[in-house]
């Protein structure tokens, strides 16, 4: 019987130890997904920071394509201006005539 008792005995602290490990297990686990919640989250405002930067960036190259139709058409209004002035000249310098 004295046996027994200590098998009961040396039982009951074993499940007492595997209890209270279990418990450790579940707690780590559970800051485990904290930190892994944490992450996904920083992972999902990266993304969306990531298209902001991607949608700024779309603009900036529209408007530098605008910019570079202004500038096209500026530079083609400039020569005929410069063109109409030369003829406005040589009309001046025949009528000085």
């Amino acid at each position: 019987m004295n046996e027994a008792g200590k098998a009961i005995t040396e039982a009951t602290e074993l499940a007492n130890t595997s209890g209270k490990a279990l418990t450790e297990i579940v707690s780590l686990a559970s800051a485990n997904s904290s930190v892994v919640t944490s992450i996904a989250t920083a992972a999902e405002e990266q993304s969306a920071t990531s298209e902001e930067i991607n949608q700024a960036i779309e603009e900036v190259s529209r408007i530098v394509a605008e910019t570079a139709d202004g500038m096209t058409q500026s530079a083609a209004a400039v020569q005929e201006l410069s063109k109409m002035a030369q003829e406005l000249n040589t009309v001046m310098a025949e009528l000085r005539k």
